[in-house]
């Protein structure tokens, strides 16, 4: 690396009493400074802690500035040929600064509509240490609590019952089981089996869906694995109220927005301006291109055998098979990073990619309507704006896949299930009809009839 950044005051007192506090670059023992913006009153600055002192009424908002001009200038020096030239190195400061800043805007916008499974694994851990230290206040010793302590202990164990399937699968049954007890801690509602009536119903869903902020979709999900939970005790010879048959599992038709065949050959011809972006762009074109979810590329063991790559499927534990003749590029980006594609965290890869995105359709003038998204609570619509860019993430990737194999590669929806690895029609969520498909496939067959 061959250089520091660090935190300094420099300069006279104002008039307030403040030092400026200044960025100090330094490289092959020459230093050049920078303005951060923001001074302090030297008896409120610590030094070795590059820091503003906690005695500061704003010492939070001001630190965690001062930290990110930091770590701006360090991506800065990090991206430039020549860490001697101090106009370049500032020069990559302003664009890791918008870059950040863009970043951070799409985070805020997506806040809404973000999969909540990301969020949970994070609180997965903490919640269930609140949970054991809570466990002997949710347990109540008294009769009338008996039923719930039942419910409880078979919830507990529910998730124990899926050794045998993928780990992902079972922490999603670990983060629902969680948040169903999150549940009932904050609303004060006595889960027993008893009570899996309409009126559970309509205060889960409430909760999830207003006070949690989340859409149809992910309750249908919540409702779904509840609902064969219960199934599951009953057959284990458990009472449960026969209303919890009546919970409806609400869907949204979801909008499916995938990079195009053509918009990905624009991202692949890309050259980005930032040298350390490459890996982005590559490993957007390997997931469109192969359609592995985000879990089996950061973990899979890839082999190639008679021309055909060759993995497992950490969800559901199969094979999938993605003959390398689909493209070119598959084997090219597997040579280059030597069959080692976890080249990316997925949060920086979603949050870099809408950057790089904006970037190329903007060049080429394109994708720059805005695409109406309409989500719903029970059932009621919420209507929403975007650009293309702040809508895609890794999952697109998969939509990609299927969307283009099916509509312009002409491949069946068997032998796209057949490749993926998987026997399920779970696949079509992700598949977009194109309307040229369809015309194309009524003009064929026209032509049949009028040989015929």
């Amino acid at each position: 690396m061959n250089y520091t950044v660090a935190l300094r005051l420099k300069g006279p007192t104002n008039k307030k009493g403040e030092i400026s506090i200044r960025l100090r670059y330094t490289y092959q023992q020459k230093q050049y400074w920078k303005s951060t913006g923001l001074s302090v009153q030297p008896d409120l600055w610590l030094e070795k802690a590059e820091s503003i002192s906690k005695s500061h009424p704003d010492a939070y908002r001001l630190n965690n500035q001062l930290k990110f001009q930091k770590n701006m200038l360090e991506l800065g020096a990090n991206s430039a040929n020549d860490k001697a030239d101090w106009e370049l190195v500032q020069k990559w400061f302003t664009w890791w600064v918008e870059a950040e800043t863009t970043a951070a805007l799409d985070d805020v916008s997506q806040e809404a509509r973000e999969d909540r499974e990301a969020k949970e694994r994070q609180e997965t851990v903490e919640y269930q240490r609140e949970v054991a230290e809570r466990s002997a206040k949710i347990i109540d010793l008294n009769t009338d609590r008996k039923e719930e302590q039942e419910f409880r202990k078979l919830l507990d164990e529910y998730p124990n019952t899926f050794l045998t399937s993928g780990k992902l699968y079972r922490q999603q049954i670990a983060s629902w089981k969680n948040y169903l007890l999150r549940f009932a801690e904050e609303k004060k509602f006595p889960l027993t089996f008893a009570n899996m009536n309409m009126d559970f119903y309509k205060q889960y869903g409430d909760w999830v869906l207003h006070e949690n902020n989340n859409y149809d979709n992910y309750f249908g999900t919540c409702i779904k694995r509840l609902k064969t939970f219960l199934i599951k005790c009953e057959s284990d010879d458990i009472y449960v109220n026969p209303k919890f048959r009546k919970f409806k599992v609400l869907q949204e038709e979801k909008e499916i927005i995938y990079l195009t065949v053509g918009e990905l050959e624009l991202v692949w011809n890309y050259k980005p301006e930032n040298p350390t972006m490459q890996k982005y762009i590559d490993l957007c074109v390997f997931e469109n291109l192969t359609g592995l979810r985000v879990s089996d590329i950061m973990k899979s063991k890839f082999r190639v055998d008679n021309g055909v790559l060759k993995g497992i499927n950490k969800k559901n534990v199969t094979t999938y098979f993605i003959p390398l003749a689909i493209d070119p590029r598959i084997e090219l980006l597997l040579e280059k990073y030597d069959y080692n594609m976890a080249i990316a965290q997925e949060q920086h890869y979603n949050k870099y990619i809408k950057v790089i995105l904006k970037e190329v359709f903007e060049k080429h003038g394109i994708n720059q309507n805005t695409i109406h998204i309409t989500r719903y609570k029970w059932k009621q619509p919420y209507y929403f704006e975007f650009k293309k860019h702040e809508l895609i993430t890794n999952h697109s990737a998969r939509r990609g896949f299927i969307s283009n194999m099916y509509n312009v590669h002409k491949y069946s929806v068997e032998d796209i299930k057949a490749m993926l690895g998987t026997k399920s029609n779970e696949i079509m969520k992700y598949l977009k009809l194109e309307e040229s498909t369809i015309i194309e496939k009524a003009e064929a067959k026209a032509k049949e009839r009028t040989v015929q």
